[in-house]
């Protein structure tokens, strides 16, 4: 065996070398975790909360409409009229983020009627109704729900 040189500070090279290893491999782990954890409170799927709008459609006619989600799948519609319960799903993961939501059972909505709701800002949710009439399936704009 060949007798090891030792530097001035009284470490031998070998010594320097883990130290670098060491220290990108603290890097690479410190970088892993960040992304990790970023990312998994990015990817949330459900959404939470009370919201509320007033939805106008022409001359006197208007409706309180309010939509809690009440927890990572389900939500509870509520109108001047009636309360309908219902589940819904992340349809879209880029910005800006979509949901479905469906009606459970009959009621004042017809079974086949969907809602597309769009994470506008934290607090603001945009939403369309979605329905089958006959062959064609149309779409309409309910408006903005706020946060209570």
């Amino acid at each position: 065996m060949e007798p090891e040189t030792i530097s001035k500070n009284g470490a031998s090279p070998k010594s320097h070398m883990s130290k670098g290893n060491t220290k990108v491999w603290l890097t690479y782990l410190l970088i892993s975790l960040a992304v990790f954890f970023v990312g998994s409170s990015c990817s949330h799927d459900g959404l939470s909360g009370y919201y509320f709008s007033q939805i106008t459609k022409g001359p006197g006619y208007r409706q309180d409409v309010s939509i809690e989600f009440l927890n990572s799948s389900e939500f509870k519609l509520t109108t001047d009229f009636l309360t309908q319960s219902g589940v819904y799903k992340r349809i879209s993961d880029t910005p800006p983020v979509k949901y479905e939501l469906k009606i459970k059972g009959l009621g004042f909505y017809p079974i086949n009627t969907t809602f597309i709701v769009q994470v506008e800002e934290e607090n603001c949710l945009m939403v369309w109704e979605k329905r089958q009439m006959g062959e064609q399936e149309v779409e309409e704009e309910l408006g903005r729900f706020r946060h209570q």
